[in-house]
């Protein structure tokens, strides 16, 4: 029996010989170097034999220490050239390099690394592997002649380590490989077992094992691994200071150490010739659970002097104890290890490059370290219990998302909250407690050795100009106070409208007077602030100029030669109309036009035309003609700012008189407001006949002459609910002397002053409104039919048809909105409509016909970019939740109209969290409460910029239908007995529930999606599945889906190529073939399929021990379509 112990401490381990020791060990053999890791390099593929390319070359490394290493910046220097990137080998594993990792996994189905160039020489040559800091790990000079196995010179096998704890440097210790791998396309044989052990040890077993964890914290546990050699039957472990303090498990789990010190482990293993143990003393670190309580919570990485005497490290005890620090230490960063000294709860220590300057600056007590400096630029610091145990350690930054303004301006970098994760950057700030003034006038801010403020940052911005023009961008600055984690400005009426940026550029694109916002916050919170009116974007200046007259369709036969405009001067002030122009209806820059208050001028089609049927001056117009069935006329200023605009029509309200009857169209009262149609009517006063008989109602530059009264009103809400005052305004012409308003089911029924009292309306329903006009020279009477619509409070036809919750771009949810649909029978007006919960919005006036759609979004513009559809935008700030909150809508006297309390979980369209997916109440007769009514868009809208696919109509109603779906199952032919699971799979619209029925089968129906069913009989089975959604019922039938038969004869389809070893096995079963094995399949001697797997490589690993002992078929299918399957016996050990 060989007994072996391994010492631990902080900084070296090493190999010791006891008694009973009759095999050469690593620290005998040739030099290895001073490196503490036990890499061995176990095989060498130097000569392979196929001819001149020397694809196969390889080397094998092993772990055979007993901590994990990491091996990046190991390289081989010697041999072939190297360089490792970060990969962990665990001990007991192998990694393998290769010259071609491509020929490699071809021929042995494993994964290599390539090395970065040189070849092996076929002479024999020192390979040699080197740590990250230059330190020689193992070397190996390999030969080709005795004492060195002279097969593995390009007769097949690899050079194959025997024992890799013995010395790799003793020819003795190495025989060619005696395991089968492949043949290559020359036939040759090729014998090698990379990535695995000698299959050919004799003798006792080598005993090696390590641990999930070496240094944990009290009453933690650590596993325990075994990666002994020699094939060991069992396993006696020992663990000092653990519970349980021994296990005769391979691999035995939960260890659970409760007291803290060094510990010893021990692993006895024994095989069919004898036995070994290994023991590491000291190889479990176990501190006090209560040391975890210590946090860095404050470092002075870069004060402002040049001397960076006021460099410290802050520590606290978050915890509920004292702790003793004697002899703790930092093992990075900073060199210093703590006298007998303590920390009590909630206390703090500070270590410092010069204690004396932190005393007066600070006024505190600190200790200075021994040596070293914190680096400006950033870098770890650990600091390390008495018995080696990282305790804390922070890695600090000078960059983003570290807070830069610790970065040599004055202040230290501390974390605020001390129960908060001090590895994340965001937690950190920098300090704004003012503790002194430099010599050179520079300010300190640092709070060591106490508590620092919670502070969140203080918003503020600039603008780099606050007035300007339409499509002039403008540049902001976050000028917040204090450490700004994350951002969120917002822009009324700018494009963007919301941006993260630190410094966005923004343009506007129409006049008026917006609001900027910012909004900051880090992790202790935020703050914002609002400017009103902040930005001044110049617009159209009050020219006073109206256009009050259109001859829109002379009666003049084909020419039109009569159409004219005719503006006015309603200021008190001349206006010089130089540069002004009609931009829309017609084209036409005015020249150096002085025009004086209450003054006309005409611009028409043909000028001498006008002047001559007219006898006034006129203006001809540069192109274009005015429409016949109405169109938008615009005028605009000569910096491009519009000055008025009608949008005139020839059906009503618009006065239809105008239409080619030989009326104008005109506004009579200037300052009335010329974008409502009853603000016009046709001209009365006669001006001529034409040469066709026909006569001519205008007035142009003359303004109207009414002696008659026109009556005309307008009310201030057509929409109104049971006893809702309504106003009424009258904008009748010609002056009248008195009026006689009639309000059908209102109250008062009548009125005769000019501005009726508010009318109430008692009773539901829809009323008609008349007036009539009086003067000396007459009277008018209008009636509006239909005109007034009254319901009941709470009664609006309104529903919520469509919710974007969670659109797919990133943070700023631009694409979020909500579509209000009328489903009811009458217009309603939306004014005083409000959105209370979920985004708060107040609606406009805004009349919404039957069957017609309404949007609310959070960003109008991006739905107008994205969409191409108007937009109501909700009030700045607020959002839909991802995961689902309740929206209410209620009517102007508050009563909830409809609410969806939408939720990202099922029974909800999951498909409508983030995906691109709206959720659409398809059929807004449903209850939009019930989440099975709601689908996942499935109308593409758009491709965003960014390449995000966008579902979703707003307003425009959705598609929908009945479910579409196909099936699936595992299996098609069972054995008699046989289980087959099935899949519902959805191809368009969803269905709420599923019906299945088997024929044949057991059980005979079902309603889960995936359901399972077994088939005791012979025969072939239809499958009969019906879905249903809120637009009905799809069925289908798939006959014969199922077909159970006994086993068809399966018999060996033998392949050289196809390897199966152990065979017979207890369960663990290789498979190996040169081609790559698309499936593999296991089935009795009835054909019944027991197990398939699909590895896509060329060796695989089965576990088949819940199979009874017995004989089977393991069938494999190839990439290139060929079939395989050999017998295999299973059996207990």
């Amino acid at each position: 029996m060989k007994f072996r112990l391994l010492v631990f401490n902080q900084v070296v381990w090493a190999v010791l010989l006891l008694a009973f020791c009759s095999r050469s060990i690593m620290a005998e053999s040739t030099d290895k170097g001073n490196s503490t890791h036990q890499l061995v390099i176990t095989e060498i593929m130097y000569n392979p034999p196929e001819a001149g390319t020397d694809t196969l070359e390889f080397i094998e490394l092993y772990n055979a220490g007993n901590y994990p290493v990491n091996l990046e910046g190991f390289q081989f220097t010697e041999g072939v050239l190297h360089v490792f990137e970060a990969q962990i080998l665990n001990p007991g594993q192998y990694i393998v390099l290769s010259i071609d990792d491509a020929a490699f996994f071809s021929t042995f189905g494993l994964q290599s690394l390539q090395w970065n160039s040189g070849r092996l020489t076929n002479t024999g040559e020192l390979l040699k592997l080197v740590d990250n800091t230059g330190n020689t790990v193992d070397s190996v000079v390999y030969g080709i002649s005795i004492p060195w196995p002279s097969t593995a010179n390009g007769y097949g096998p690899s050079l194959s380590v025997v024992n890799p704890f013995a010395d790799n440097g003793d020819p003795t210790n190495w025989i060619a490989a005696q395991d089968f791998a492949t043949t290559n396309m020359a036939n040759d044989t090729i014998w090698a077992n990379p990535m695995a052990g000698n299959s050919n040890w004799t003798g006792n077993p080598e005993s090696n094992f390590w641990a999930s964890q070496t240094a944990i914290f009290t009453n933690n546990a650590i596993d325990f691994f075994d990666v002994s050699s020699g094939n060991p039957i069992s396993w006696q472990w020992s663990f000092e200071g653990g519970t349980p303090s021994v296990s005769s498990l391979q691999n035995p789990v939960g260890i659970v150490y409760h007291q803290a010190g060094t510990f010893q482990v021990c692993l006895t293993v024994t095989n069919a010739n004898g036995s070994d143990i290994k023991c590491l003393q000291g190889y479990i670190h176990v501190t006090d659970s209560i040391n975890a309580a210590l946090v860095i919570s404050e470092i002075m990485y870069n004060p402002p002097e040049s001397t960076d005497s006021l460099e410290y490290i802050e520590i606290f005890n978050k915890g509920s104890e004292s702790i003793d620090l004697t002899n703790f230490y930092f093992s990075k960063g900073i060199e210093f290890v703590f006298p007998q000294q303590s920390i009590p709860a909630g206390g703090f220590v500070v270590v410092c490059q010069n204690a004396e300057a932190i005393s007066n600056t600070f006024g505190i007590q600190a200790l200075q370290w021994t040596s070293g400096s914190l680096n400006n630029l950033g870098e770890p610091l650990v600091l390390n219990d008495k018995y080696g145990i990282i305790v804390d350690s922070i890695t600090y930054g000078i960059s983003p998302p570290w807070d830069t303004l610790a970065a040599g301006l004055g202040s230290s970098l501390v974390l605020c909250d001390p129960f908060l994760d001090n590895q994340n950057p965001a937690n950190w700030i920098h300090a704004v407690e003012l503790a002194a003034i430099n010599a050179a006038n520079e300010n300190i801010y640092g709070s060591p050795g106490s508590s620092c403020l919670l502070t969140h940052p203080l918003a503020s911005f600039l603008a780099s100009q606050t007035t300007t023009i339409p499509g002039n961008p403008i540049s902001f600055v976050d000028n917040s106070q204090g450490y700004v984690a994350q951002r969120q400005w917002y822009f009324e009426g700018g494009s963007p409208s919301v941006s993260n940026l630190s410094n966005p550029s923004v343009t506007y694109s129409q006049p008026g007077d917006y609001r900027v916002c910012l909004k900051v916050w880090n992790v202790y919170g935020a703050d914002s602030t609002c400017q009103y009116g902040y930005i001044h974007v110049m617009g159209a200046i009050d020219h006073g100029i109206v256009i009050t007259e259109i001859m829109y369709n002379s009666p003049d036969s084909n020419t039109d030669s009569l159409d004219f405009i005719e503006i006015y001067n309603s200021s008190n002030q001349a206006v010089n109309l130089e540069g002004f122009q009609f931009a829309s209806g017609i084209n036409f820059i005015f020249p150096a036009v002085q025009m004086q208050p209450a003054s006309y001028v005409v611009i028409a089609k043909y000028d001498t035309v006008i002047e001559r049927f007219f006898n006034i001056p006129a203006l001809k117009w540069t192109s274009g003609e005015l429409i016949n069935s109405g169109e938008l006329v615009l005028l605009k200023d000569s910096y491009g700012f519009v000055v008025d605009s009608v949008a005139y029509d020839d059906a009503l309200p618009w006065d239809t008189l105008a239409d080619g009857f030989g009326h104008s169209l005109v506004l009579c009262n200037p300052f009335n407001n010329n974008s409502i149609p009853e603000s016009w009517l046709h001209a009365y006063d006669s001006a001529g006949i034409l040469a066709n008989g026909t006569p001519v109602y205008a007035n142009p530059g003359r303004g109207c002459n009414l002696v008659e009264p026109i009556a005309n009103f307008v009310a201030a809400s057509t929409y109104n609910f049971i006893d809702n005052p309504v106003g009424f305004t009258d904008l009748s012409l010609a002056n009248p002397t008195s009026w006689l308003w009639e309000f059908e089911g209102g109250d008062p029924p009548i009125s005769n002053l000019q501005q009726p009292p508010a009318v109430q309306y008692h009773q539901a329903g829809v009323y008609n409104v008349c007036l009539t006009v009086y003067n000396t020279e007459g009277s008018n009477k209008l009636c509006k039919e239909n005109y007034i619509y009254v319901v009941p409070e709470g009664s609006a036809s309104l529903k919520i048809t469509e919710i974007m919750y969670n659109p797919p771009d990133v943070n700023v949810d631009t694409l979020e909105f909500i579509e209000l649909k009328n489903t009811g029978e009458i217009p309603i007006d939306l004014n005083g409509f409000a959105f209370t919960k979920g985004v708060l919005c107040v609606l406009p006036r805004y009349i919404l016909k039957p069957d017609s759609l309404i949007i609310i979004s959070k960003d109008a513009e991006w739905m107008r970019t994205i969409f191409g559809v108007e937009s109501i935008q909700w009030a700045f700030g607020s959002n839909l939740n991802n995961s689902g909150e309740l929206i209410e809508l209620v009517d102007k006297s508050g009563f909830v109209i409809d609410s969806v309390f939408y939720d990202q979980k099922t029974p909800w369209p999951a498909e409508a969290n983030g995906t691109g997916r709206s959720l659409t109440l398809c059929n807004p007769l449903l209850d939009g409460q019930v989440a099975q009514n709601w689908l996942a868009s499935q109308d593409i809208a758009a491709i965003k910029p960014n390449g995000d696919t966008i579902w979703a109509t707003p307003g425009y109603g959705c598609s929908a239908g009945k479910p579409a779906f196909r099936i699936d199952s595992d299996y098609k032919i069972v054995g008699p007995g046989g289980t087959v699971t099935y899949a519902y799979v959805n191809l368009n619209w969803p269905a709420n529930q599923v019906e299945w029925s088997f024929e044949g089968g057991s059980p005979q129906s079902s309603t889960l999606w995936n359901p399972q069913v077994s088939y005791p009989a012979l025969g072939a089975y239809s499958v009969t599945v019906s879905a249903s959604n809120a637009f009905g019922q799809t069925q289908l039938t798939f006959p014969e889906y199922i077909e159970v038969k006994e086993g068809i004869g399966i018999s060996e389809a033998d392949d050289a190529h196809l390897h199966i070893w152990p065979n017979p096995s207890t369960g663990i079963v290789n498979i190996r073939h040169v081609s790559v094995i698309e499936t593999i399949e296991v089935v009795n001697l009835a054909g019944m399929s027991l197990t398939q797997v699909f590895p896509n490589s060329k060796m695989a690993q089965l576990a088949l021990s819940a199979l009874p002992n017995g004989m089977y078929f393991v069938k494999i299918l190839l990439e290139n379509g060929k079939t395989a399957s050999k017998k295999l016996i299973l059996q207990s050990e």
